[in-house]
């Protein structure tokens, strides 16, 4: 495309010159490229401004050059397999595998021999797509299409996510052979867009599951992660909870239980326990912050509810789907660090308490009638069975 351009141009510019000839042609050309141009803004959602010391080149990159001049002209040039752009009245570049910014200023040099520097401007207007290879413990390993602005995250979630075995904080980016550690888990909880590096053409993204004849431990609680995940030699309990990404804003870093050949030890991760060692079989739970509330007994629906600061007790007992037949709102206890207290000594409801819905005592009554009734017809059919 660009070969017919030159070739329709009237004269070759000089060093000062501001514009060139134009005929019929070339101005449809170049109206036809400027359409394009505003078509690409469509193909390839960004984060924000692309950084020009971080970002890349590679082949298919799209470029906008342009001339000031009486007339403005704008031409669209792609970066070839080879690595190269051809520039318009110049020979060809390799801009390949520099940064943006050296690439948009070895552009301008080149074109500054036919063209004052300040009337040329250079910009990025499509960032390119390329194959990547994602393997090990995903849905559905394979080679995937991304573009320059992707990161591995995106990758992984391409090939269906990460199975319930993945090590997120473990998964490693061969590129250009060598191995990059990355620690997914830690952009997941923590946003840490360094953990989560953009993609490259030619990357492989390696997944890793348990390996059983690693170390391990099983992590169960409040954590980003439940299940059996390898542990390095020496690694302390509160680096771990760090490294698998646990949800430590939820986490009861006072009362974490490590539970090691059939004996359980409270650890308070807040002194000094936080360094204890793990070792390889332990396992470890990580309770969470009272931030509930516990309704059982004869209720509908029992379990742990959200706390929301002045309800009374009857509304959590609604929460947890009202009274059963067999229960009163007139039993109703409350246990609050062991302590059972009633309604009005427990003086409202606190994060943590639990709400206990006893059995109506007429319930009693009416059962234990019932029990003598059904007794009373098993008497009465034994003697006429007797009798006959």
């Amino acid at each position: 495309m660009l070969q017919d351009v030159r070739q329709n141009m009237q004269r070759t510019p000089t060093a000062n010159a501001g514009r060139i000839s134009l005929d019929d042609a070339l101005r449809k050309e170049i109206r036809s490229q400027q359409q394009q141009i505003r078509n690409l803004t469509d193909y390839i959602p960004l984060e924000g401004t692309v950084n020009e010391d971080a970002y890349i080149i590679g082949p298919g990159d799209q470029f906008l050059v342009g001339f000031a001049g009486t007339e403005e002209e704008k031409y669209i040039v792609p970066v070839g397999a080879d690595g190269f752009l051809i520039l318009p009245y110049s020979s060809s570049i390799k801009v390949s595998e520099k940064s943006l910014r050296q690439a948009k200023a070895d552009i301008i040099e080149g074109l500054s021999k036919y063209f004052r520097a300040q009337d040329i401007s250079v910009t990025l207007v499509s960032a390119r797509l390329f194959v990547v290879h994602v393997t090990g413990m995903v849905s559905l390993p394979g080679a995937y299409v991304v573009s320059a602005v992707d990161r591995v995250n995106s990758a992984v979630e391409a090939a269906g996510g990460a199975l319930l075995s993945a090590q997120l904080s473990r998964v490693k980016l061969i590129r250009d052979g060598d191995t990059l550690a990355v620690d997914l888990n830690r952009y997941k909880t923590s946003g840490v867009l360094a953990s989560n590096p953009t993609l490259r053409d030619g990357d492989v993204i390696f997944v890793p599951g348990f390996d059983p004849a690693s170390a391990w431990v099983f992590l169960s609680g409040a954590s980003f992660t439940d299940g059996t995940i390898n542990i390095d030699r020496g690694e302390s309990v509160s680096k771990l909870i760090s490294r698998v990404g646990a949800d430590r804003d939820r986490i009861d870093f006072g009362t974490v239980n490590l539970i090691r050949g059939g004996e359980s030890r409270l650890l308070n991760l807040l002194s000094d326990d936080r360094e204890v060692a793990l070792a390889s079989g332990d396992s470890v739970f990580l309770s969470l912050l009272p931030d509930s509330v516990y309704v059982g007994g004869r209720v509908v629906s029992g379990g742990s509810v959200k706390y929301v600061g002045g309800l009374s007790a009857r509304a959590y007992v609604a929460m947890a789907g009202g009274i059963s037949k067999e229960g009163s709102m007139g039993k109703v206890c409350i246990y609050r660090h062991g302590e059972k207290l009633s309604e009005r000594k427990a003086g409202g409801i606190k994060p943590g308490d639990a709400i206990i819905v006893g059995t109506d005592g007429f319930y009693y009554v009416s059962e234990t009638v019932k029990s003598i009734g059904q007794l009373g017809t098993f008497i009465s059919a034994i003697y006429v069975i007797t009798r006959n």
